[in-house]
């Protein structure tokens, strides 16, 4: 069986890689209006912040964003989301309380109901 560390370990490479994939997509002159590149710093930030679903931004998306920059952005969105699951089964494995995550996965229950119940069960 692997431990948790080992999931979190390659959970948090993942997100790192999601992280530069999308900055370096974000500074290429397709994803701007403009046509010009985007500063480092703008770029790295707008991904950290769309793969944390956090929606904050330096730039204003609609205008500064080419269709292909708000394709890369929708995209780090719905990935970094996805990262919620492995986060609630790795406190799950960690707390070593409440059900496994089938019940999530077959659409029992929401994630956040199961997050609860294992914290507070303790």
């Amino acid at each position: 069986m692997s431990s948790p560390l080992r999931h979190a370990r390659l959970f948090t490479l993942a997100f790192a890689v999601l992280l530069l994939v999308g900055s370096l997509l974000l500074l290429t002159p397709w994803a701007t209006r403009s046509g010009q590149t985007i500063n480092v710093y703008d770029a790295l930030f707008t991904a950290v912040s769309s793969a944390a679903v956090t929606g904050l931004v330096t730039v204003n998306t609609s205008t500064h964003w080419s269709f292909f920059g708000q394709v890369v952005i929708l995209s780090l969105i719905q990935l970094g989301g996805l990262g919620d699951v492995p986060i609630v089964e790795l406190l799950d494995q960690v707390l070593k309380v409440g059900e496994p995550l089938e019940g999530i996965v077959g659409g029992q229950h929401g994630v956040s109901y199961w997050l609860l119940l294992s914290i507070t069960v303790r």
